[in-house]
């Protein structure tokens, strides 16, 4: 039986180097986009991870109201069930929005803090479960436009 050290080093190799490298496809690097004709969304993949873990991290330059509401009904799930999650956004371009804020804070197991120097303008939504992570990074900002149906382009990595 292989090691997960084995098993992640052969998806990286899989995932990055030969295709048709044989590898456990729990750990195959993806590329996330949303895609109107195959019926793919960014959303779909945050979703999934939302309601297996055991905790969250976003990191969002944007967080728009529209990006809350299609979140809305998971959220209050994980709520209910106690997960608890921490989501950093920034003021980068005045374009993160008040009532998104009021929206976030109205949840007691999220911790919200707002980046206030530089130009933050990173994008990272990490999944902890039980036994592994997962990450993705790429360019989508917490809008629903970002999530559903902008030419978006992530990587999602699981360790």
């Amino acid at each position: 039986m292989k090691t997960s050290h084995e098993e992640l080093r052969r998806s990286i190799e899989t995932g990055f180097i030969d295709k048709n490298y044989s590898s456990n496809n729990l750990y195959l690097p993806q590329l996330i986009t949303n895609n109107r004709l195959k019926n793919k969304k960014v959303l779909s993949t945050i979703l999934n991870e939302l309601r297996t873990c055991d905790e969250f991290y976003f990191s969002v330059a944007f967080l728009t109201k529209s990006g809350v509401a299609v979140l809305i009904n998971t959220l209050e799930e994980l709520r209910n069930r106690g997960i608890k999650g921490k989501v950093l956004v920034s003021q980068y371009q005045d374009f993160t929005q008040p009532e998104a804020l009021k929206t976030l804070l109205q949840f007691e197991n999220i911790e919200l803090r707002i980046a206030t120097e530089g130009n933050f303008h990173a994008k990272g939504y990490f999944f902890k479960h039980k036994d592994q992570y997962t990450l993705m990074v790429g360019s989508s900002n917490l809008t629903a436009s970002a999530l559903c149906t902008n030419k978006e382009w992530n990587l999602l990595v699981t360790t």
